[in-house]
């Protein structure tokens, strides 16, 4: 891995490059390294990176990359190196939306939100965004931070999943449950 990151390190600057350098990093436990990758990588990634916190996300957004860059982003605040290891090999949606914000401390999950919302808001159907975005706020909504009952926050990130879209929507049966 160290190899990799090195050969990594070498080779031209391109989006999708970036982004598996800043993988590599958060597999080795250098966060810092890999936001600083992340966010180059979302530099080079074009004109529709702009983020707009706050703003109601379009249904037309469909920046795929950014999208994905701003969640991985996310994910660098409240990973563990070991564990995120483990679970980051699983195609499983519920282990990398639901299961790593249940045991991440509650003031990294809050430094994550910001940047989910910018992945929901570049891409409307980033569902991993959405469900891990929603758990945040039902998770730290229970204790009445952030988002407290009637978790109006984590209905507007979740209601997307009420609307079946297309066959198989990835992470519809999560976001209902």
């Amino acid at each position: 891995l160290a190899q990799a990151v090195e050969q990594l390190r070498q080779a031209p600057d391109r989006s999708l490059t970036l982004l598996t350098l800043a993988r590599a990093q958060v597999l080795q436990g250098q966060f810092e390294s890999a936001r600083a990758s992340y966010q180059r990588a979302l530099s080079m990634a074009g004109s529709d990176t702009q983020c707009r916190p706050g703003r109601e996300p379009s249904a037309n957004a469909r920046a795929e990359l950014p999208s994905r860059i701003y969640l991985e982003l996310a994910r660098t605040r409240f990973a563990e190196p070991l564990s995120y290891t483990r679970r980051r090999d699983s195609a499983d949606l519920f282990a990398r939306a639901i299961t790593e914000v249940s045991v991440a401390r509650p003031q990294a999950l809050r430094e994550a939100e910001a940047e989910l919302q910018c992945a929901i808001s570049l891409n409307y159907s980033n569902a991993e965004a959405r469900l891990t975005l929603g758990h945040i706020y039902l998770r730290l909504g229970s204790d009445g931070e952030l988002d407290p009952p009637p978790f109006n926050k984590a209905m507007q990130a979740l209601r997307y999943f009420e609307r079946p879209i297309g066959s198989g929507q990835e992470g519809r049966a999560e976001g209902l449950y």
